[in-house]
């Protein structure tokens, strides 16, 4: 949230301290965070911002719920908040979109919203599939989002909740590695290619402007504001960032981009060290190899390793590896995999600060894979 608030308020609001000096209506805003009343819009917008900064440290999550139809100053601040607290582990209901009901005779049938994602290719396109009933039926969107044009192979249909099931359960067998996933968390990967692809082409794919007809703007909002990895560590562990090296052959990391510059510099460096030394001009040049000279395989790893540090120079390829990361640690939620999920957070705090690449594992392993993928092209072979 924007620091539109005084601190010293909000501290006094959520310690139940008095007022500080010259501040109006502040017994108002301390009776909205203990009991839910007056409103909150009543109360200078400060002053508001402030108490919602106490609901958040006090984690006064019914409260912040509440204000889901407030002013928008308000209810944007309130949504940042419970994101604050999901990412930090607190258990918060939804803020937005609940899920869709519809009356079958007497019975109240309640359908949540479904969301299923692969991990990124080559060029950098997942596959998704996203599922919503309401009482018109189950509306599906399928297809792959991310890579160069956004979106790919977008269909979406109508089908009723029986086929939507049965669909759902084809769809698993068919591609092993999709994985069901938060719906919130899927829209948050998700929107910025529907972005992408309206830069590109005016306007968003046809299929996805139908599709998100059953959502309502709340949950479109919402879903930009999530934040996928959660709270991340001050500063990355060094044994951590050196174990996402076993990620490299991990099919959520696999295809992982290189900056280009480095590749074909990799060529050059390696074919040096497996070539060795240059020979000696004459036989009086000649001399006996040291015996703690190093050897081929140390010579390829030594380079590999340095090399590793100018895997992120493209600053593209660092904000492509970011939005992997987001994407595998929602992959990692969705299979409970706590070690993937713990590994991305220390990644993402690497990439996002100043850490030098050279010390995460991954890319390394990145860059071997690229180099063993154009090998096998080269021989004709298929990398899979």
């Amino acid at each position: 949230m924007a620091r539109t608030y005084d601190p010293q308020v909000a501290s006094a609001l959520a310690t139940g301290q008095p007022a500080p000096e010259d501040v109006a209506q502040f017994d108002s805003a301390a009776a909205w965070l203990a009991e839910g009343t007056p409103s909150l819009d009543t109360v200078p917008l400060p002053l508001a911002l402030a108490a919602i900064e106490a609901a958040i440290r006090v984690q006064a999550v019914e409260r912040l719920l509440a204000l889901d139809s407030a002013p928008k100053a308000l209810r944007k601040a309130a949504r940042a908040g419970l994101h604050r607290l999901k990412a930090g582990g607190v258990d918060v209901r939804q803020p937005a979109r609940r899920a869709a009901s519809f009356t079958l005779g007497r019975e109240q049938i309640n359908v949540p919203p479904r969301a299923f994602l692969t991990p990124a290719d080559l060029h950098g396109y997942a596959q998704f599939v996203l599922g919503v009933t309401d009482d018109e039926g189950s509306c599906v969107l399928m297809g792959a989002f991310g890579g160069p044009e956004g979106f790919r192979e977008v269909n979406h249909g109508h089908v009723s909740r029986s086929s939507l099931r049965k669909l759902i359960d084809e769809v698993n067998e068919q591609i092993p590695l999709m994985i069901e996933v938060p719906f919130d968390e899927a829209l948050h990967h998700i929107l910025p290619s529907v972005d992408r692809y309206a830069q590109l082409h005016g306007g968003a794919p046809h299929d996805w402007a139908h599709f998100s007809e059953h959502l309502d703007a709340a949950t479109l909002d919402a879903a930009r504001l999530v934040d996928p990895i959660g709270a991340l560590p001050e500063t990355p562990d060094p044994e951590h960032l050196e174990s996402t090296l076993a990620l490299a052959t991990h099919p959520w990391f696999s295809f992982w981009p290189v900056t280009e510059s480095t590749v074909g510099d990799a060529l050059g460096v390696l074919f040096e060290a497996v070539a060795g030394p240059a020979p000696a001009e004459s036989d009086d040049d000649a001399a006996e190899p040291s015996p703690d000279a190093p050897g081929q395989e140390e010579r390829m790893n030594a380079a590999l390793a340095e090399l590793a540090g100018r895997v992120l120079d493209d600053p593209e390829v660092r904000a492509e590896w970011q939005r992997r990361v987001g994407l595998s640690a929602t992959l990692a939620r969705g299979a409970e995999d706590t070690r993937v999920l713990e590994l991305s957070r220390h990644l993402m705090a690497a990439l996002r600060g100043d850490t030098d690449p050279a010390s995460i594992g991954l890319t390394q392993g990145a860059l071997q894979s690229r180099l063993a993928s154009m090998a096998m092209d080269s021989q004709g072979l298929d990398a899979e």
